[in-house]
């Protein structure tokens, strides 16, 4: 599967696109508790939190991880850490 997370965001859209059949989506219905609802509503949230965690990963460069590794270590000299935290390469 080459986007998992568009496929989720069209099944998401259908079953909204079916609540809003029983319930409009107006200010007038904003009141509205349905388990339905609920659903929806933890599996939108939850699939923005790992769209979010993924973004927030691929941001992440390898010098701000190399960063944070020193400091958390202790260690005084970056090259070190990133030697020793680099798969060593095999030869073909």
């Amino acid at each position: 599967m080459a986007n998992p997370h568009w496929s989720l965001f069209e099944v998401i859209d259908e079953d909204l696109h079916a609540f809003s059949r029983e319930v409009e989506f107006s200010a007038a219905n904003f009141s509205t508790y349905s388990v339905t609802l609920v659903r929806l509503y933890l599996s939108i949230c939850s699939e923005v939190d790992v769209i979010a965690k993924l973004r927030r990963r691929h941001l992440y460069s390898q010098s701000e991880w190399v960063l944070n590794i020193v400091e958390s270590t202790g260690h005084n000299d970056r090259k070190s850490v990133y030697r020793s935290s680099r798969p060593e390469r095999t030869s073909r």
